[in-house]
């Protein structure tokens, strides 16, 4: 699943990379960077209105 995953990866940039060939950095903007996901913490305060005079 990985490699067939890679291999379309591969055709796409390289279909972008023709495309828009004067400029890589456009096509490395299409792909978002490799995040690992962040926990979330459960202790979140919650949030108190002002009082209205």
């Amino acid at each position: 699943m990985m490699a067939t995953w890679r291999e379309e990866y591969k055709k796409l940039e390289g279909t972008l990379l023709t495309v828009y060939a004067s400029n890589p950095k456009r096509v490395a903007r299409f792909f978002k960077p490799f995040r690992k996901n962040r926990k979330v913490s459960k202790l979140q305060t919650p949030v108190v209105p002002p009082e209205s005079p």
